[in-house]
């Protein structure tokens, strides 16, 4: 009986995973790979001085499911995770060794996974100052 039971669900996701081929149902390609450019808008932030749109290349390599290894300029590298619909990355970096026992600046990036389009958001913890402006990630 139970070998009766699996060879019947066996043989039903076989033809549930045909149906949906055949159906043309699409399965959702979660991974970024290749050359992007970041774009990122400051010049409606406040607090920064230099008002400008920041570009940056990036090069993604997929890292498993949902998840994308991130190499910036300047040697930096990153990990994006998809998290509710949204690429998401924070990197920690220690630039002036102002903040004993933490990172001197955060960064946090968070791209809508549809559309590559979100924010990044800047956090200087020497200067207690936080940043933020609209993000996009296009293919280079």
């Amino acid at each position: 009986m139970n070998k009766f039971i699996a060879a019947v669900s066996a043989a039903a996701a076989g033809a549930a995973l045909a149906f949906a081929g055949a159906s043309g149902v699409a399965v959702a390609d979660d991974g970024l790979s290749g050359a992007y450019t970041l774009t990122w808008d400051l010049s409606q932030a406040a607090q920064v001085k230099n008002k400008e749109v920041r570009t940056d290349q990036w090069t993604v390599t997929p890292c498993g499911a949902g998840c994308a290894d991130v190499a910036m300029g300047g040697g930096q590298t990153g990990q994006m995770h998809l998290v509710n619909g949204r690429w998401e990355m924070s990197r920690d970096m220690t630039l002036m060794n102002c903040n004993a026992g933490g990172p001197d600046v955060t960064v946090f990036t968070s791209l809508d996974a549809a559309t590559l389009q979100g924010f990044q958001r800047n956090t200087n913890h020497c200067a207690n100052v936080t940043f933020e402006g609209p993000a996009s990630l296009a293919r280079s």
